[in-house]
């Protein structure tokens, strides 16, 4: 059964609270880093096994990737424009590490940490404040709950 929902909300912490969260998202966002390159290199070492006609055929559901993390797959596909097709190609550690942590500023100046959690969701950390964010979307706010980041968060939140 569908159920379409989205959630946001945002927090401020108490003081000193903010870099002991920060470094628990961290060290998680350097894990899912690890894994993410760890699966898109064995999802890559079993495209490069198919023909290039098979592998112009995949679709991101193919029995090639099972067990593969779908995060994975998605860093892996591109869109030609040239051809107006989609084309698998084996991400960069750069390309793997911005889809899970970036950091921008806002236009008050201020840095934001920004932790993805998925394709969907985002933590966002600006100094001693936290925003949690799930656009609307199938099951979007459960499946990011269970995400690793999201897992550290509220863990981390239940104790503070």
């Amino acid at each position: 059964m569908s159920c379409y929902a989205g959630e946001h909300g945002t927090i401020t912490l108490p003081s000193g609270q903010a870099p002991l969260l920060r470094k628990a998202l961290t060290d998680a966002a350097e894990k899912r880093i690890a894994a993410l390159a760890v699966e898109t290199a064995t999802a890559w070492d079993r495209l490069k096994k198919l023909s290039p006609t098979r592998r112009g055929r995949l679709d991101t559901w193919d029995q090639v990737f099972d067990g593969i993390n779908q995060d994975a797959i998605w860093l892996m596909q591109r869109y030609d424009s040239k051809t107006g097709r989609g084309v698998w190609a084996r991400p960069t550690q750069k390309q793997i590490r911005e889809s899970v942590v970036t950091r921008h500023k806002d236009h008050s100046g201020a840095t934001a940490t920004v932790y993805h959690v998925g394709s969907e969701a985002s933590i966002t950390l600006r100094g001693n404040t936290i925003t949690w964010d799930v656009p609307e979307n199938n099951h979007a706010p459960e499946r990011a709950a269970n995400h690793p980041l999201a897992v550290v968060l509220f863990d981390f939140l239940s104790r503070v």
